[in-house]
């Protein structure tokens, strides 16, 4: 019988910093290990600065942070039954998982205080079918075709938000606004941005 995990992968991990990473890297090590099925993960550690999409503007105290999750967009899956309780999927779990540390790459261990009113802008591409023709095609990067089908924004929205609760912010109780696209685009991904709720 052929062992499904006898592969490897290579990873770049970016980090704010060298200190006080140990942790989070073991953490992910064997997240990725479960998420690529794989024996052995070769993590390239390298550390950046000034790469954040952080952005301040102290006459406002307004915080803004805008962050990418690669990869077809999913939604929060619905709550499983066993053995007489419920529990949350495992893919589920695994891209929230994916979500805290994609903001985390960019924030510089940023968290939103409690007092903090949130809003929170979720901007979803979905991948184009490959049977699709070249006209439907055109239309569906231009806009004039939009995604018609899973996952509900609604859902997308509560595994992003789930995603980035005690990460990004203290509770997600603390977004004031949100708001979901759905787009198509060559490269399917989810873009967030996250900033103070603020009226000028």
């Amino acid at each position: 019988m052929e062992n499904k995990y006898n592969r490897s992968a290579v990873v770049l991990l970016h980090l704010p910093s060298k200190q006080n990473v140990e942790k989070d890297v073991l953490f992910f090590y064997a997240f990725l290990c479960r998420q690529q099925s794989c024996s052995r993960v070769f993590l390239h550690l390298f550390y950046f600065k000034n790469l954040s999409t952080r952005k301040k503007e102290s006459s406002l105290n307004q915080t803004k942070i805008s962050f990418k999750i690669d990869g077809e967009p999913k939604g929060k899956g619905r709550p499983r039954f066993g053995n007489s309780s419920t529990y949350t999927p495992t893919e589920t779990k695994d891209y929230e998982t994916q979500v805290g540390w994609c903001y985390k790459a960019v924030s510089r261990g940023f968290q939103f205080s409690e007092n903090d009113a949130i809003r929170v802008e979720i901007i979803a591409h979905f991948g184009i079918p490959k049977s699709t023709s070249k006209v439907k095609r055109e239309a569906m990067l231009q806009g004039k075709i939009r995604p018609l089908k899973k996952c509900d924004a609604d859902n997308i929205a509560k595994i992003i938000c789930d995603g980035l609760n005690g990460v990004a912010y203290p509770d997600d109780k603390q977004i004031t606004s949100l708001s979901v696209e759905k787009w198509y685009s060559d490269n399917p991904k989810v873009v967030v941005i996250l900033s103070n709720d603020i009226t000028e």
